[in-house]
């Protein structure tokens, strides 16, 4: 409820004070049933996933918004007989002023930045991301992050740890949903699953548009994870691994290239999630990933995924398994992926098929797959 005051009234210094019932001028109230919305006791309009529809009388009026890659509400247009007419055109600052393209239209409707409700009453400005409200003109927050505690060197304040051209803050709660891209990077966008799970997106169709489309299939834009595989504190900006190892290139004689290789690593507790996990990389990268099912001398197994953001090998996978077989813990699976279409073959005795000789060494009983385009094709050293 937003109450308008009549002129020159005085409040003492330090003081808040309600105003009386004569000091008003007018009275705005705005009620929120589901996607209904009333104001001043009256129905205004009902939000769609598309945008929203008014009535005169009972006869719907609909609304669509024309949205950018954060979500943004660009424009809002209508069908009017055979034609598309254009209601409201927005553009944005980085963290949600708007550009007054057209002061006649920009209050038509108060869906804008990240597709949220902007309150302009009295000045206000402030956007409503439903935990807290969003100061564009600051690019803060006024009150605490609800999730603050866990993030000690991000200031409770700040908004999309100030970034707000990478990423978008869907709920106003730090981010713990991920993004993955083609190279097999991963960073944090958003708080989607909160303390239950996390969410890993496909970094090229992520948008606040698509926050909800994932399962644990792994054959959506997202794909829902247990909490633990990835590790928001690890302390890298582009993976969320603590099982990170780096080194030098060689040629065949040993001598450094000058080049050097990352290998991140991950540890999934359940196989059916890894191989899920599988199916979402194998559709979503262009890289190799390996995924090996290893078990201890208890029954307990644990998958390790790895990659080291190379189109055709692992580097450093079998030294990242080594940490666990000579612990004496055999290793039952070996997938792979070969991103390359149709590359449905192992490698020769420098690849491939001399690692798998390798693990059958200490792991005598060990399968080995190549995951190519959604199926897997098993193989022999």
């Amino acid at each position: 409820m937003h109450k308008t005051a009549i002129a020159n009234i005085s409040v003492p210094m330090r003081q808040i004070k309600e105003l009386a019932a004569s000091q008003v001028s007018q009275t705005h109230t705005v009620d929120y049933c589901g996607n209904v919305i009333y104001e001043n006791g009256s129905l205004s309009k009902v939000l769609t996933e598309e945008g929203y529809a008014t009535l005169d009388g009972t006869i719907p009026t609909f609304y669509y918004y024309l949205r950018d890659h954060q979500g943004n509400n660009r424009m809002v247009v209508r069908l009017n007989g055979t034609s598309w007419n254009t209601e409201q055109m927005n553009h944005y600052y980085p963290f949600g002023g708007v550009f007054e393209v057209n002061t006649e239209t920009s209050g038509k409707q108060s869906y804008k930045y990240n597709g949220k409700e902007l309150d302009r009453m009295h000045g206000l400005d402030w956007y409503d991301y439903g935990a807290r409200m969003m100061d564009a003109t600051l690019g803060r927050w006024h009150v605490v992050d609800p999730l603050a505690e866990k993030y000690y060197s991000t200031s409770p304040y700040v908004y999309c740890g100030n970034n707000p051209v990478r990423y978008i803050d869907p709920t106003g709660m730090l981010y713990t949903g991920y993004t993955v891209d083609k190279d097999g990077y991963i960073q944090k966008v958003n708080n989607e699953g909160g303390d239950k799970y996390d969410v890993l997106y496909n970094k090229d169709n992520y948008s606040s548009a698509k926050i909800k489309d994932y399962d644990t299939s792994g054959n959506k834009t997202g794909i829902q994870i247990s909490k633990g595989i990835l590790n928001e504190q690890a302390g890298e900006s582009r993976n969320m691994s603590t099982k990170a190892m780096k080194g030098p290139y060689v040629d065949s004689e040993g001598h450094k290239t000058g080049k050097s290789y990352a290998n991140h690593s991950y540890e999934v507790q359940d196989d059916k999630e890894s191989l899920n996990l599988m199916n979402f990389l194998d559709k979503n990268t262009n890289v190799e990933w390996a995924n090996t099912l290893m078990k201890n001398a208890q029954g307990v197994s644990i998958n390790l995924l790895s990659t080291s953001h190379n189109g055709t090998t692992v580097e450093a996978g079998s030294y990242q398994t080594a940490k666990y077989t000579l612990n004496g813990i055999q290793i039952i699976r070996a997938d792979h992926i070969h991103p390359t279409p149709g590359a449905i073959k192992p490698s020769d005795e420098d690849g491939d098929r001399g690692n798998a000789a390798n693990i059958l060494k200490h792991s005598p009983n060990a399968i080995f797959r190549i995951l190519n385009q959604g199926k897997y094709y098993p193989y022999n050293p």
